[in-house]
C-alpha cells in the first residue's frame, strides 16, 4: 500500500485526502473528499477522474421516482469516501478497493460509456457491505463476458438478472453462505468454494430456477447444495 500526495481541488475548496492503493499495482487517484450535502454535479465537475464516472452509482434510487436526488445524504457520502480507486485508461479498467470491507472490484470495460451505466456500477456498491462480500477480489470482464470472485467471503451473492452481460461466473476460493443463481443461464464454476465454519465447513447454497438452469461445474475441493425453485 502506498500513499498519494495532497492535491488541491477548485471550487469545492476541498483538499484531495491520502489514500492507499488498490491492490495488482496501480497507483490510487488522488481523491475528494465527500461531504453530507454535497451535489453530485460537485463530484463530477471537481472528484478524481474515477469519481467522476462513478458518482452517479453512489445517488442512490428512490423507489418511486427511479431517480436519484443529486444529492448524497450523510449515508451516501460514507460509502463514497470509503473507496479508493485507480482508473487505468490504456488498459480500460477500473479498480475500487473498499477499506471497510477489504473487497477489490476490477472492471475491464469497453468504452467510459459502459463504465458509467448505473446498471454496471449497481454492484460496486455492494463490496461497502460485509454481508454481501468481504476480503479478495472481485473482477467484472465485460470484454469476455465473465465474472469472478476470487477470495471473497460473504452471505449471499446475488448474480441473477444483474449478470444477463455475463456468459460465465466462476468462485473459486471463497467462502459463501449461499449463491442466489435465480434466471442466470450461463456458466457458473465453483473451485474451492464452500461455507466455511469455525469447527467444521458446510454447503454453499446455490439457488437456480427450475427450467432456467445455470450449466453448474463443481470441483471436488467445493461443497455445494443446489435448490431449486
Amino acid at each position: 500500500m502506498t500513499e498519494v500526495s495532497k492535491v488541491g481541488q477548485t471550487q469545492t475548496a476541498q483538499q484531495a485526502q491520502k489514500a492507499q492503493a488498490p491492490k495488482g499495482g496501480m497507483q490510487p487517484d488522488a481523491r475528494l473528499e465527500i461531504r453530507e450535502g454535497m451535489r453530485v454535479a460537485d463530484v463530477e465537475a471537481n472528484g478524481s477522474e474515477a469519481q467522476k464516472l462513478v458518482a452517479a452509482a453512489f445517488d442512490e434510487i428512490d423507489a418511486e421516482t427511479r431517480k436519484g436526488d443529486g444529492i448524497y445524504d450523510k449515508h451516501e457520502a460514507v460509502n463514497f469516501n470509503d473507496f479508493r480507486f485507480a482508473l487505468d485508461k490504456n488498459k480500460k479498467e477500473l479498480r475500487a478497493h473498499n477499506k471497510n470491507t477489504g473487497c477489490t472490484m476490477i472492471i475491464k470495460y469497453n468504452s467510459l460509456e459502459e463504465l458509467q451505466n448505473k446498471d454496471n456500477l449497481y454492484m460496486l456498491r455492494r463490496i461497502d457491505n460485509t454481508n454481501y462480500y468481504s476480503g479478495g477480489e472481485i473482477t467484472h470482464d465485460y470484454r469476455n463476458k465473465k465474472a469472478t470472485y476470487d477470495g471473497v467471503t460473504g452471505d449471499k451473492s446475488l448474480i441473477n438478472s444483474c449478470y444477463d452481460e455475463f456468459e460465465e461466473v466462476t468462485f473459486k476460493n471463497s467462502s459463501m453462505d449461499s449463491i442466489d443463481a435465480q434466471y442466470f443461464s450461463g456458466k457458473l464454476n465453483i473451485q474451492n468454494t464452500k461455507n466455511v465454519g469455525t469447527f467444521w465447513d458446510s454447503d454453499t447454497e446455490i439457488h437456480v430456477t427450475e427450467g432456467k438452469e445455470p450449466i453448474i461445474n463443481a470441483d471436488a475441493d467445493s461443497k455445494i447444495e443446489i435448490k431449486r425453485w
